[in-house]
């Protein structure tokens, strides 16, 4: 919230000020991806302010703005993004779309069948089935989960 905020408020006088405060807007909005994914709302969102600027004024001068504000993003991220690479041998800008760390596993099936009831995440961690012992094997084990066997329901139709 902290890094939105400032890019708002540094958007603001980059309007009123001199053109290279554009590129420190694209930093903090580089800075605020790296701690909120969600931050590419703000990006989205000053870019199209700028591109409805250039079509409004009509002047090559908020196109080296947009220019700039879209180059400090990427010049904020490669450090990031490159470390990644070399860690994971596999290109992964942010992070992965579960945020859990590579190789563990990650119950999609519940995931999906909690999105279709649970609508406050607040507490969803607390039935998460990693943390469970005995049911889902941690990080620390590697044998495989064929051992696990779940309880077989009768198939009673209504016909």
């Amino acid at each position: 919230m902290f890094f939105t905020m400032l890019a708002v408020a540094m958007s603001i006088t980059a309007l009123r000020g001199e053109r290279w405060r554009w590129l420190i807007v694209g930093g903090i909005c580089g800075l605020a991806l790296l701690t909120r994914a969600d931050s590419v709302l703000l990006v989205f969102a000053l870019a199209l302010f700028l591109v409805f600027e250039i079509v409004r004024r009509r002047s090559s001068a908020r196109v080296v703005n947009l220019l700039l504000f879209c180059s400090a993003i990427p010049l904020v991220l490669a450090p990031w993004i490159v470390r990644n690479y070399t860690s994971f041998d596999k290109f992964q800008p942010l992070s992965n779309p579960y945020g859990k760390p590579r190789g563990e596993y990650v119950p999609t099936g519940y995931y999906s069948w909690l999105r279709t009831w649970m609508t406050d995440f607040t507490y969803a961690h607390a039935f998460d089935p990693v943390m469970i012992p005995g049911v889902v094997p941690s990080i620390h084990t590697s044998y495989p989960m064929t051992h696990l066997t779940l309880p077989r329901r009768e198939n009673k139709s209504f016909s």
